[in-house]
């Protein structure tokens, strides 16, 4: 809803323009507005006639004044579910009231409660209420049915939420139902207990010694189980799992939630037959699910691994990262269960194949850069030092409906917002510093607020310097959205979690102790077992390099100051080699000032991605034939080289062109061109020094950039060290030929800033060279022959 109560957006249909100014769940939010509160309506009718009660967010304009609402009405269908399952007698009454006092779900359904107020002088509800306390347990006469109940009664109010009205859930019992059974079996049981009293106290002694020792051992147990149960259930709070269970001989299969939603199914949706899973699956990866599932099953195999495309309830095909095991084996080997987890890939592998045909186009021009960025439905854009756009792809328009060539030369937060700004400003620091930062983070678009993630990369210069940063920016809306409604499993999740190749990390804050599982010490190569020490040792494994990242995104997520906590780095394994990980996690447990007590999460090995995007990296900005800078690191070193040039300093600009380079690839073909392009760029090389650059425009055409020149003679030595080096007989097709080079120079004057004037002046003075004769070199500023 707009600023005027006015539903501009709905996932129904008929509810568009419809005003809702005069409702609660738009008034007390315009009244009290509040970002950080979840407010919670009075129960109200339906457009389907059910009686519901809605959640809202506040949303802010850019200056931070109320710019609307948005609202979600609960399912009563969901919590009747709920309700139903803590019905064991027929007696038994359940329902959920707003904290004012009026029911809006009851089970077993009785419309004439619905709408009832319970908040009346001395009823049950209003003790509960005054008692301060979050469960009660009392008894006293309904108000609604008028009879006598035993009621447990508990305040549903998370802290973490920040919700201004509470929802009660009271379970009852009637008493005659609850006391009637204690009778009969009270006069029954007097004479039998009478007779064992006597036998039973002979024996009473010698047994109590025994019995606190078990007590004690059963206390020490259950404490164990529930610290591994709540260590599963913290650190796999952030892990997105579609989780399914398969009993092998009936073929019967269980799903959670997420699985269900992965496929497109609701809870209430009919899951397909046992056989006809394995129909959802591409006819194209058949053979490979079966080529790793078959030898799994027969023991051949300690895990199960693979990604294949599964048909969604839609009929599209969405990628699955599957991981499993078999968890229960007969006598004879045979499987019994085969327990594992699905992970949506579907935009990982689409974004793999999308940047693969981005990093093709990238070594043409920056042209074929933006036509291809365009085609992503990403942010991608590039800034300088200065925080100021110097690329910005269409994507831009079609989020934020701003035209890409406006950003040009805007600072961030120009363009942001300084607010905005300010949440993301030391992501963009440690850009800067020359680290790669990944953070999520809300965007409010002219379509509604986005999550998504944002990935910072730096640019690095020779001398080690940030060049620019380029941002890439993915909308994880649905994912997110997908992870808040997601189920958990405890026995489902522990099994497969064994096959799932995900390591566990819990850290208990107050005890300064880290917990991590079995796999992260396998991925070190050390003996899989769990672990618990202090952070200081796991560190130890982290690269020096990291470690800054790493504290600096944890120190965050511990503030409260992003949701999740997110870090890629290195740990060291067994045998000294690096491998990547990414650890995702958030805080899970916090006291009553917010500080942080739990930090729980998951690592995933990454080392395979990172290793392609260095590959995509280099393919990018070097020439794969001569392994020289190509055209466009020609052009930005150019730049900077002219920025830098003084005249106590000046730099020189030499184009180098093969004498009759067609003739070769014409008479000896072009496997003996590319040879010789070969050896002339080694020679360059070898000729020049590091600080120098040598690369490769196109053909059989080469640039080099000279720096820090004393005087013009520099260049001019250089080209005739070139001239006669070149020169040396070549071994081409198995014979030795001797091949010039004509090479035109280009010396930097004061005030020169144009870099494509330079360029021509430099390929002025090669046709000059050419045409004297080839076989050497001229510089018009120096006038040399």
């Amino acid at each position: 809803m707009d600023s005027r109560g006015v539903i501009v957006a709905s996932s129904r249909a008929e509810l568009l323009g419809v005003n809702s100014s005069r409702r609660d769940f738009f008034v007390t939010p315009r009244q009290r507005p509040d970002r950080a509160v979840l407010y919670l309506s009075t129960p109200f009718k339906s457009p389907l006639g059910e009686s519901v009660v809605a959640l809202g967010k506040v949303l802010t304009g850019t200056q931070g004044g109320f710019a609307g609402v948005v609202v979600a009405t609960l399912d009563p269908q969901y919590f009747q579910v709920v309700l139903r399952s803590v019905l064991y007698a027929p007696d038994m009454r359940a329902a959920l009231a707003h904290g004012d006092g009026e029911v809006f779900v009851n089970m077993p359904v009785n419309p004439q409660a619905i709408g009832v107020n319970l908040a009346r002088p001395g009823s049950m509800f209003t003790l509960h209420q005054q008692s301060g306390q979050v469960a009660t347990l009392m008894t006293g006469r309904a108000v609604t049915a008028g009879d006598d109940r035993m009621r447990a009664m508990h305040t549903l109010n998370r802290a973490d939420l920040h919700i201004d009205k509470p929802i009660v859930a009271a379970v009852s019992r009637e008493l005659s139902a609850i006391y009637s059974p204690w009778r009969d079996k009270v006069v029954r049981r007097g004479i039998f207990y009478a007779i064992l009293t006597l036998g039973l106290s002979l024996g009473l002694h010698s047994s109590q010694q025994r019995r606190r020792e078990l007590d004690r051992l059963a206390a020490e147990a259950a404490s164990e189980r529930q610290q591994s149960a709540e260590r599963l259930e913290f650190a796999l709070q952030g892990a997105g799992l579609g989780l399914w269970d398969l009993h092998v001989p009936s073929g019967d299969l269980i799903v959670n939630s997420r699985e269900r939603a992965l496929l497109g199914f609701s809870e209430n949706d009919p899951l397909p037959l046992a056989g006809a899973w394995r129909d959802l699956i591409h006819p194209d990866d058949r053979a490979i699910v079966d080529a790793v599932t078959l030898p799994h099953l027969r023991g051949k195999s300690a895990a199960y691994v693979s990604e294949y495309r599964m048909r969604h309830k839609d009929g599209h095909y969405i990628w699955l990262s599957a991981q499993a095991m078999v968890v229960e084996r007969d006598a004879d080997n045979r499987p019994l269960r085969f327990v594992g987890t699905h992970l949506d890939i579907t935009e990982r592998r689409r974004m793999d194949a999308e940047l693969e045909h981005a990093a093709e186009q990238l070594r043409d021009s920056e042209e074929q850069l933006r036509q291809v960025t365009d085609s992503l439905p990403v942010l991608i854009s590039r800034w300088d030092p200065e925080q100021r756009f110097g690329f910005a792809n269409q994507a831009y328009r079609d989020w934020l409906d701003i035209e890409p060539a406006s950003l040009l030369g805007r600072s961030l937060k120009e363009v942001y917002g300084e607010e905005a700004y300010n949440d993301f400003r030391h992501h963009v620091e440690a850009a800067l510093s020359g680290r790669r930062a990944v953070f999520e983070r809300e965007m409010v678009t002219p379509r509604g607020t986005r999550q998504v993630e944002v990935t910072l990369v730096p640019r690095m210069g020779s001398n080690g310097s940030v060049q620019a940063v380029y941002k890439l920016v993915i909308d994880r809306t649905a994912r997110h959205e997908a992870e808040l409604q997601r189920a958990r499993s405890e026995e489902r999740l522990s099994l497969a979690l064994e096959g799932s190749g995900l390591a566990l990390f819990d850290w208990d804050l107050k005890a300064d102790r880290i917990y991590q599982s079995a796999q992260a010490s396998a991925m070190r190569d050390d003996l899989a077992s769990d672990q618990s020490a202090s952070p200081a040792v796991f560190r130890s494994f982290v690269h020096p390099e990291d470690l800054g990242a790493m504290r600096a995104s944890m120190k965050s997520a511990l503030q409260g100051a992003v949701p999740h906590y997110h870090a890629e780095f290195r740990i060291r394994k067994r045998t000294g080699d690096w491998l990547w990980v990414h650890a995702r996690g958030r805080v899970v447990e916090r006291d009553a000032a917010g500080r942080a007590l739990r930090l729980a999460g998951t690592y995933a090995d990454i080392n395979a991605r990172k290793v392609a995007e260095e590959r995509l990296r280099h393919r990018a900005e070097f020439d794969t034939l001569t392994e020289l800078p190509n055209r466009a690191s020609f052009i930005e070193r150019l730049q900077q080289a002219m920025a830098r040039a003084t005249p106590s300093e000046p730099m020189a600009l030499l184009f180098i062109d093969i004498d009759n380079f067609k003739s070769i690839n014409d008479t000896l073909g072009h496997e003996a061109g590319d040879q010789l392009l070969k050896v002339f760029a080694k020679t360059m090389r070898d000729c020049t020094r590091q600080t120098d650059m040598v690369a490769r425009l196109a053909g059989d055409e080469f640039t080099i950039i000279l720096e820090g020149l004393r005087n013009g003679n520099d260049a001019t030595a250089l080209a005739s060290k070139l001239v006669e080096a070149l020169r040396a007989p070549t071994v081409l097709a198995g014979a030795s030929f001797e091949v010039t080079v004509s090479i035109g120079i280009a010396l930097w004057k004061a005030g020169d800033s144009d870099d494509a004037a330079l360029l021509r002046r430099a390929d002025d003075a090669l046709y000059e060279a050419k045409g004297r004769g080839r076989n050497g070199y001229f510089c018009a500023e120096a006038n040399v022959p």
